[in-house]
């Protein structure tokens, strides 16, 4: 990241100050930056990515929350079994590229050398939300009648159609508008995505036209078949830049059941610490979960996610466990860091748990300066966090079974032999 190294404070895992006022988080409201919480010095040990953690949160809660303004409500057994995200087009459209590059952490460079799919490759994402994603191959005939469509498509999250925009598209617009057609009497509530890929080497003024014309072309083609409206998104996307970042995070967003929640408590953090924006990120993939209520900036987006990146590759360089045992103190175990750039804009990351972190621009200079007042809030957040993703259903079902942890291993297990 440019001209990030001035005025770098680094605190690497704060101490456990999280002694609070008596209440639940729920009730409790975030202090306003007018007092000083208690003094917070550095501590020695960074965890990011730590597996050794205990696994706090994974997963969506209750099963009867619904995503509000979609038309696509989770149920109890969408989530037990994960839900999917289907990805499908022509051949060489950059599916396969798109998986390696979000989930698998490979370079874009190296995308140039992988093979066309020939079957269908199945990928399970363990984060806060488990899912899989199923990268169809772009000649495979999934409507026919050797294909079992109820299997493929019962429990789909999002079906993610990829388009080449360097290419002729006719026929995969006419494979996109079959497809929907097959699927909206079976199952109309599927989330479909379309992701206007390769966009890098195209200007914007092509850009555009090339986005205007598909989305013409698909609503035409389905208003002759009688579907007006159909639940349809486009994305313009690229592996070389944050747009298929920005993208899968749109299409993820729409099977959170809690979004609405997540967006209000960080809107509440922003606006009470003197944030100009906050990001709740899925620290591997670097997907965000959720922000605040205030305008996406690109630019700000990039810079805090390449902020992940900046955390991560200390965490493998110091995060490693000491030989000796002595304890300085009592230690919390979330990373905890901030940067000053040259403009005078701070970067503040503060890890949630294994898998999220918040990750927020400050550019306020009063809020610049009372840091230990914006750590107390995020604490408040995380407690806050806890209980929106506190999974009560599978409690209940570890109470049922009489050994959680056994059934969790055996469903482990049984995740890992279908993949």
């Amino acid at each position: 990241m440019p001209d990030s190294t001035p005025n770098e404070e680094s605190c690497v895992g704060s101490p456990a100050h999280k002694t609070t006022p008596p209440g639940s988080p729920s009730h409790r409201a975030l202090e306003i930056l007018s007092t000083t919480p208690p003094g917070s010095p550095p501590s020695l040990r960074l965890s990011l990515l730590s597996l050794n953690k205990p696994d706090t949160l994974k997963s969506t809660s209750n099963p009867t929350s619904k995503v509000e303004g979609n038309v696509f409500a989770m149920d109890k057994k969408l989530r037990q079994n994960k839900p999917r995200l289907l990805l499908m087009g022509q051949r060489r459209s950059g599916k396969s590229s798109i998986t390696s590059v979000v989930f698998h952490k490979m370079p874009p460079q190296e995308t140039l050398f992988l093979e066309s799919t020939t079957r269908i490759q199945k990928d399970s994402v363990r984060s806060f939300m488990d899912f899989q994603v199923w990268d169809f191959p772009g000649q495979l005939d999934y409507f026919d009648p050797t294909f079992d469509t109820t299997e493929i498509f019962s429990e789909i999250g999002a079906l993610v159609w990829v388009i080449d925009a360097q290419d002729d598209y006719s026929d995969s617009l006419n494979r996109l508008t079959t497809t929907i057609i097959n699927l909206q009497n079976t199952f109309p509530h599927i989330n479909v995505e379309v992701f206007v890929h390769k966009i890098d080497s195209l200007n914007e003024e092509l850009r555009s036209d090339i986005y205007q014309d598909i989305v013409q072309r698909v609503n035409d083609d389905l208003s002759d078949a009688g579907y007006i409206n159909p639940n349809i998104t486009y994305h313009l996307t690229s592996i070389y830049d944050h747009s298929i970042f920005e993208a899968f995070s749109k299409v993820i967003q729409k099977l959170i059941p809690q979004l609405n929640t997540l967006e209000n408590l960080l809107t509440v953090l922003v606006n009470n610490c003197g944030m100009a924006k906050a990001y709740l990120f899925d620290i591997l993939s670097k997907i965000y979960v959720a922000s605040d209520s205030g305008p996406i900036d690109m630019e700000v987006y990039e810079m805090c996610s390449d902020y992940i990146d900046v955390i991560v590759d200390i965490t493998d360089i110091y995060g490693y466990e000491r030989s000796h045992n002595v304890v300085l103190g009592e230690q919390m175990q979330e990373a905890e860091s901030s940067v000053t750039v040259h403009d005078g804009t701070m970067i503040y990351l503060k890890e949630m748990n294994r898998y999220l972190c918040l990750v927020s621009v400050i550019k306020n200079d009063e809020a610049r300066d009372k840091k230990g007042l914006i750590d107390y809030n995020c604490h408040i957040f995380q407690d806050a966090l806890n209980e929106v993703f506190a999974r009560n259903w599978e409690k209940d079902k570890a109470v049922t079974n009489g050994n959680g942890e056994q059934q969790a291993d055996a469903d482990a297990n049984a995740d890992a032999a279908s993949a």
